[in-house]
């Protein structure tokens, strides 16, 4: 597998980014108005000012490192409920949001699937890989997901990049080696399942 596989694999990279940016934008959408709401609800400052710039201020920071874990439905649900509650006069906490949607299930996000018939995983979406340690260096063999697993959001459906396609050849290695210019490493790769010692290429500009 050549060029090829390389350019594959860079197509569903490229697939994956758009769909985790396309859920960044959502999650992003759902937040604004979230605040919006508070903002009107509570009188929160959403803005400062910072040496002559408008910034999101303290307060909004605060709120977005602390929701992360929810879904944009899951956060406009949260607040939705809570203002509907006895507690709806107080300012809510970031713990009254997920309080209110431990229920909700989180589905508007992107979901990883796989095929409870699969006869590499037997239905557990994982599959067991041989890997070089990077603290021993030694051969050790790790759980990885399995080649029916696909990563589905917003009607998308695309495959963990380094999971379903397998590793790149010698050659590959080499050719890409070539294309970056990071040469003169000598390390130790795993292909086909066993190592090989990567060649000296051209000159040495530094081993990352």
């Amino acid at each position: 597998m050549g060029t090829e596989a390389l350019d594959k694999r860079q197509q569903q990279q490229e697939q994956l980014e758009i769909l985790k940016s396309s859920y960044r934008s959502a999650w992003e959408g759902a937040f604004g108005q979230f605040m919006f709401l508070m903002a009107e609800q509570y009188s929160l400052e959403l803005t400062v000012s910072v040496n002559g710039q408008m910034a999101e201020s303290p307060i909004v920071k605060f709120w977005k490192e602390s929701l992360q874990s929810l879904t944009p439905n899951q956060m406009r649900e949260g607040l939705k409920r809570y203002m509907k509650s006895d507690r709806r006069s107080f300012k809510p906490t970031p713990g009254d949001i997920e309080e209110n949607v431990k229920d909700v299930a989180g589905v508007d996000k992107p979901i990883k699937k796989y095929s409870p018939d699969c006869g590499g995983c037997h239905g557990t979406g994982f599959r067991m890989v041989e890997r070089r340690s990077k603290l021993t260096g030694n051969t050790v063999k790790v759980a990885v997901d399995c080649f029916c697993v696909r990563i589905e959001y917003d009607e998308k459906s695309v495959a963990p990049v380094e999971r379903q396609l397998p590793p790149p050849s010698q050659e590959d290695l080499e050719k890409v080696a070539a294309k970056i210019g990071n040469v003169g490493c000598r390390d130790q790769r795993l292909v086909g399942g066993r190592q090989r010692d990567r060649p000296h290429i051209g000159a040495d500009v530094g081993c990352p």
